[in-house]
């Protein structure tokens, strides 16, 4: 996903360039939340490196057509 490599190197939110239904961005932006938690091959987000703390959110904006859903994400940092 190359909105993980932005994310990686900016200190801001970035937004995911694909739109999903409303379920199925609230299923990865929680996946991609408690990523530090899971095993990596369990997850639906293929890029998450070891150790990496991340947040997500999603939601409608004005760029979504009607019915779809944006994701933006932000890496915190590295676990302890």
């Amino acid at each position: 996903m190359l909105a993980l490599d932005d994310a990686r190197q900016q200190n801001r939110w970035v937004r995911v360039q694909r739109y999903y239904t409303a379920s199925t961005a609230a299923q990865i932006a929680s996946d991609i939340r408690s990523s530090h938690r899971r095993p990596l091959d369990t997850l639906r987000v293929r890029g998450i490196l070891p150790g990496e703390l991340w947040t997500a959110r999603w939601g409608a904006d004005e760029k979504c057509p009607p019915g779809s859903f944006s994701i933006w994400i932000k890496f915190v940092g590295y676990q302890k």
